[in-house]
């Protein structure tokens, strides 16, 4: 089970998940308030009402364009795909933001050992920071390591059309199996491909930080650090699965997925985010890890 989300019992409903964490609201909106007293009829704030009485804002400023309804949709329509799939579920805030995984189809299985699950990422919001989409992604269980399959399977603003255009877009997850296949198949690519330490130390020099003499001293320790790390990781995954390009992808990735969404001061929340995050744009997020791919496939 891929663990970046709050985790709940695995098989559960995506609606039973909804209701134990209080996801299933319906949000309200009033036209902006002005300090004289007036209010505004070009502009709302959506909000929401608490259990305790009290009320949050969940978006300030929108327009009539402004879907104003429940993430219930969404919900139901990832529960009819995929019936009795999720695995975690994480609201965040006041109900700001939403986001579940589900495990869908059978996993892969490695002569070495190794093991792959396909799961789709859904996100929402009503604070207009993420829109309703859903991700693929795979998740390895020997390193917990949730790995963006890069595509985008569905996206769509919060408008007043959003509910018929999620129905609609709907159906191209069926892409997801597709997408997945491909991923699979560049695995096995990977696992063939051995490494020298030579071989090891160039395809790193790569994908990290340029520094020479004149560089800062902090810029030269930053980088110094991610090698560390990097190393760390291929030593662990080397030992189980063999000197290999593989063995390499998937150090850089544990490296950017949890090392660098950790931070000091950062809550779990706030990792939680980070980590969705990551998923939702990988060519940000884990830009080391998408640029090692594509160099190492050359190599084929």
């Amino acid at each position: 089970m891929s663990g970046f989300l709050t985790k709940v019992n695995s098989d559960s409903s995506v609606i039973d998940c909804a209701l134990d964490s209080g996801a299933l609201f319906e949000p309200q909106r009033i036209h902006t308030l002005l300090p004289n007293g007036s209010s505004c009829d070009k502009t709302f704030t959506v909000y929401r009402e608490l259990e305790d009485g009290s009320q949050a804002v969940l978006n300030a400023g929108v327009t009539k364009q402004y879907l104003a309804s429940s993430y219930q949709l969404l919900f139901d329509t990832a529960e009819e795909m995929f019936p009795n799939s999720c695995n975690q579920f994480s609201l965040f805030g006041n109900g700001e933001r939403v986001c579940f995984t589900q495990t869908i189809g059978d996993s892969t299985e490695f002569e070495d050992g190794d093991e792959l699950f396909t799961h789709l990422m859904y996100t929402a919001s009503m604070d207009s920071t993420w829109k309703t989409a859903v991700f693929g992604f795979m998740y390895r269980p020997s390193c917990s390591n949730a790995i963006p399959m890069g595509t985008l399977q569905l996206a769509q603003k919060r408008t007043t059309n959003h509910d018929y255009l999620l129905f609609q877009k709907a159906k191209v997850l069926s892409g997801a199996y597709g997408v997945a296949e491909q991923f699979v198949t560049s695995a096995r690519v990977l696992k063939q491909i051995e490494l020298s330490r030579v071989q090891l130390s160039l395809e790193i020099d790569k994908v990290l930080p340029v520094v020479d003499e004149d560089s800062s001293t902090k810029s030269i320790n930053t980088r110094d650090k991610m090698e560390q790390g990097i190393r760390y990781y291929y030593d662990e995954e080397s030992e189980t699965y063999g000197e290999n390009a593989w063995s390499l992808f998937q150090a850089v990735q544990s490296y950017e997925f949890h090392v660098k969404t950790k931070g000091n001061k950062s809550t779990e929340e706030k990792r939680q985010a980070k980590k969705v995050d990551l998923i939702r744009n990988p060519r940000v997020g884990q830009s080391m890890t998408e640029t090692l791919r594509d160099n190492l496939l050359v190599l084929a």
